[in-house]
């Protein structure tokens, strides 16, 4: 999975790189939505979570590149009628013929550029992998131990230590960054679905699509990865008419050659 991402948000670079545009009356229909709800509708940021907005691009009506504002989430399918089944984040590639992707997978895709990417890991993977140490570990556990107790204090709550703090560092998970080496652009595969909204407006969720990770991705502790292609690869990814689900994957095998460097978040 992507637990989180930073996405490139320099969309005029991103715009002569493609030659694409914003979708005005998607950016419009979103601003007006954040100004109005930010709960429901949170500003676009650098790092996304599941429910932050992004900029995704993907083919438009008359078929140019264009640029939408889209949820990291995609809304159920219209078969699923169980309102407490959470909002998928991430497809599987291996996984995107399964029903619950036919509302998405070879009918609406998309890319977002990340520079990077965050995810949980076991610190005693993390520490085998010779990267960090166990005394950088626990400097950020406690870092984050302190900011917990500082905002809970201020807010007058009693503060105690939770169960997951009194563990031994070396039996907890710790998020860490990736990014590439040369910090180059990640080119990632998208899927996503639409929603009518109330007024007639649609809303867009997406999905980023997953593979198996690099070999130091999966030594740090961490079994799945973004999928990444070529820039090439990526138009093709998003030009799905003609194309089978054996031509889509032979797109996601268009990898650029890529090492990942991973690092604690700042302490």
């Amino acid at each position: 999975m992507c637990f989180s991402a930073l996405v490139k948000r320099d969309m005029k670079a991103l715009e002569l790189r493609f030659d694409g545009h914003w979708i005005r009356e998607d950016l419009t229909t979103f601003e007006e939505r954040s100004k109005g709800n930010p709960k429901a509708f949170p500003p676009m940021k650098d790092r996304i979570f599941q429910g932050s907005y992004a900029p995704i691009l993907h083919r438009d009506k008359i078929g140019k590149i264009g640029v939408s504002p889209m949820r990291y989430g995609v809304y159920q399918p219209s078969f699923i009628k169980d309102p407490k089944i959470a909002k998928a984040f991430n497809a599987r590639r291996d996984n995107l013929t399964a029903p619950y992707w036919s509302e998405a997978f070879e009918k609406h895709h998309g890319f977002v550029v990340l520079n990077g990417f965050y995810e949980w890991v076991g610190v005693s993977d993390l520490i085998k992998a010779g990267v960090v140490s166990i005394k950088d570990v626990k400097a950020q556990f406690a870092k984050e131990s302190l900011e917990r107790k500082e905002r809970i204090l201020a807010s007058g709550k009693k503060y105690a230590e939770t169960a997951t703090e009194k563990k031994d560092p070396r039996f907890r998970k710790i998020i860490i960054k990736f990014q590439p080496k040369d910090e180059s652009d990640l080119y990632v595969p998208v899927v996503y679905t639409t929603k009518k909204l109330e007024g007639g407006a649609y809303d867009y969720g997406f999905a980023i699509v997953t593979d198996d990770p690099q070999h130091e991705v999966l030594a740090a502790g961490h079994d799945r990865s973004p999928a990444f292609v070529t820039q090439d690869a990526v138009l093709d990814w998003i030009d799905i008419k003609g194309k089978s689900t054996g031509d889509l994957q032979n797109v996601l095998d268009q990898k650029p050659p890529k090492y990942f460097e991973h690092a604690l978040l700042a302490v």
